[in-house]
């Protein structure tokens, strides 16, 4: 009579040789995707070094604003991938979730000298005036893209797109991370400024409550209540984004 073999004893065999397939799967996808990760990062920073700075284009600013005006959504998702579509594919926004989950924020850094000192520009997006809120954006968008082929600043500028407004010592919290320096911040926001009495039209700088570093810039452009775009309006983007830009520069020296 031929012995019977147990199949029992070959079960944990099976079961060990599963388990040993599905954890080097696991450690190789783990890998692979870290890999990718870095490769992308790599990429976009290099992408980043080669880039040429752009002039101001009322035609780009128009483009950009229609877009903006007529697209408005709560969804800071979907914000932060129409304003890296704005940006160019060589210098789209970076994104991270913030501690305790608190939303999700975008941001794009222009390397200087000293890369852990940094300048920040914070432009809030849960401004609800559509008007302001457009201008805001696309504005920033033109002077990242005046800026970003720069090679001189003595540190680091950083332009972080954040889901909600919030005081100078909370946002300057969230937009520097462990290693870093805040060199100043800058927080862009709407307001019901109007030009002054001689008929300039100008940023205004008020000094944060809640951080030394902080300034609340605000422009008669970014007024609330706009209900349309004009030639008139274009031209006063065009002409705060080289003003902001002129303000940006000169901190980074």
């Amino acid at each position: 009579m031929t012995d019977s073999v147990d199949s029992s004893d070959k079960m944990p065999k099976k079961y060990v040789w599963i388990l040993t397939v599905f954890v080097i799967g696991l450690i190789v996808g783990t890998a692979t995707s870290t890999y990718n990760h870095l490769k992308s990062d790599k990429e976009k920073d290099e992408g980043l070094e080669n880039q040429v700075s752009q002039d101001f284009d009322i035609n780009s600013i128009k483009g950009d604003m229609n877009v903006a005006f007529n697209n408005h959504t709560s969804d800071i998702s979907q914000q932060l991938r129409r304003i890296s579509s704005a940006l160019g594919i060589d210098s789209y926004l970076s994104t991270r979730v913030l501690k305790n989950r608190q939303g999700k924020v975008g941001y794009l850094d222009i390397k200087g000298g000293e890369e852990k000192k940094i300048t920040v520009v914070v432009v809030e997006l849960d401004q609800q005036d559509v008007g302001a809120k457009s201008t805001k954006v696309v504005l920033s968008v033109a002077v990242i893209k005046s800026m970003l082929g720069e090679r001189e600043f003595a540190h680091s500028l950083r332009f972080v797109y954040v889901p909600k407004t919030k005081t100078a010592a909370e946002h300057a919290r969230d937009v520097i991370e462990r290693g870093e320096t805040l060199s100043s911040l800058y927080i862009l926001r709407a307001s019901k400024l109007e030009t002054d009495l001689e008929g300039k039209v100008m940023w205004k700088s008020q000094q944060s409550a809640s951080s030394e570093k902080a300034q609340i810039l605000s422009h008669p452009v970014l007024k609330l209540g706009k209900k349309e775009i004009s030639e008139k309006h274009l031209e006063l983007t065009l002409l705060a984004g080289r003003d902001l830009r002129e303000i940006l520069i000169e901190e980074l020296k």
